[in-house]
């Protein structure tokens, strides 16, 4: 008697335990999903980029402007934050001269928008201008000849990228990304 009552203990112990798994099993929801690289994202500029106050080396706060898909699935969300870095900039000059900015997108940072098994972060490229982004000023150089007397005090204007124009980019390698669905 003790014998059979210890089996059917030993039953019932065993049929908790399968649908405690089961349960647990059916709540995490994680799934790995690869963004691939050449996968065209949109960032802005948190703030305006330009040459009279960044120098070569600066970082420049970037966000993701829209939220990246694959399959259906929100991966990252939108705002997910990010960084560029100032590759070459030229302050405006006496005599006309224009300044120019040139900045290279890094990366978007996790923060809470997404999430990768390794931590990795999202390194990305500008499309076209061989990865770059540049923003050149307007030259006076004419109107510093025309008024000869003040011409080192004539400059050009500095070269600015705007905060919250639009920018296509692209996921520069693949990256494993887990969704909670």
């Amino acid at each position: 008697m003790k014998e059979s009552r210890m089996r059917i203990n030993l039953r019932i112990l065993a049929v908790v335990t399968c649908l405690a798994l089961a349960l647990f099993a059916a709540g995490s929801t994680k799934a790995d999903l690869i963004i691939p690289k050449g996968q065209e994202v949109t960032i802005v500029f948190d703030k305006d980029a330009s040459s009279k106050e960044f120098k070569t080396g600066d970082e420049i706060p970037i966000k993701l402007l829209t939220p990246i898909d694959i399959g259906g699935k929100i991966v990252v969300r939108d705002g997910a934050p990010g960084k560029a870095v100032v590759t070459d900039a030229k302050k405006n000059s006496g005599f006309g001269g224009k300044g120019y900015i040139e900045v290279q997108l890094v990366e978007l940072t996790s923060g809470d928008a997404y999430l990768t098994p390794d931590g990795a972060n999202i390194q990305l490229a500008a499309i076209g201008n061989e990865g770059k982004i540049r923003a050149e000023g307007k030259s006076k150089t004419v109107l510093a000849i025309c008024t000869l007397i003040f011409s080192p005090l004539v400059k050009g204007s500095n070269g600015v990228i705007a905060a919250n124009m639009p920018i296509k980019a692209e996921v520069a390698e693949d990256i494993v990304v887990v969704t909670n669905d």
